[in-house]
């Protein structure tokens, strides 16, 4: 069985370089290392831009090694799911907030790795993309959490997410979402705090 991890991703933003049309680009590279497999990998992703409402603004069809570019965004709260057919392998925030307008680098690194117990066949009979596995308890807590994003309920999203994150300190996505939910509310420095975990 394959899994799809993120490895790494930052955000690099370039001065307050001013662009012609207004707004701001977001754009980086996507790289996938395959080298540890054998077999097809995927040709193409789709990277997918969110706002904060998590409505679908924007959607772009990426090759391993190549660029995505997000253009006319103005000051926010953004996601970017990385897909493979229609599944989403990884979620990635962004955050923009510039006062003039400004290109903002997000780099997305992600890794091929086989995951087999030893004497299996090496064909996998499924491909799996989730960015962290979850275990059951904190699965569903991740389900609520997110339906409590959605509906602004941040107190309760910062509840859940933070218990998910005192059982698996490891897990990457629930700090961005913990991030994202105390952004939403106000709290920047706990907001940025679990950006850094991230």
């Amino acid at each position: 069985m394959f899994f799809l991890l993120v490895i790494t991703a930052w955000l690099a933003v370039n001065g307050a370089a001013a662009q012609s049309g207004g707004g701001h680009t977001v754009f980086g590279d996507l790289k996938v290392d395959d080298s540890a497999v054998q077999g097809i990998q995927p040709a193409t992703f789709h990277l997918v831009l969110y706002n904060s409402n998590l409505q679908e603004i924007g959607r772009e069809r990426v090759a391993s090694g190549g660029r995505y570019r997000f253009l006319g965004l103005g000051n926010g709260e953004y996601e970017i799911a990385v897909q493979v057919g229609n599944e989403e392998i990884a979620r990635i925030h962004v955050h923009v907030m510039e006062l003039q307008n400004t290109d903002v680098r997000k780099d997305i690194e992600l890794q091929w790795r086989t995951d087999r117990t030893p004497g299996t066949s090496s064909q996998p009979s499924t491909i799996s993309a989730d960015a962290c596995n979850h275990t059951a308890a904190n699965e569903e807590r991740f389900k609520k959490a997110g339906d409590h994003l959605r509906n602004k309920n941040y107190d309760a999203a910062i509840s859940l997410l933070n218990q998910i994150v005192n059982s698996d300190p490891k897990d990457c996505v629930a700090w961005t979402d913990l991030g994202t939910a105390y952004f939403r509310r106000g709290n920047l420095e706990d907001a940025e705090k679990s950006y850094q975990r991230a």
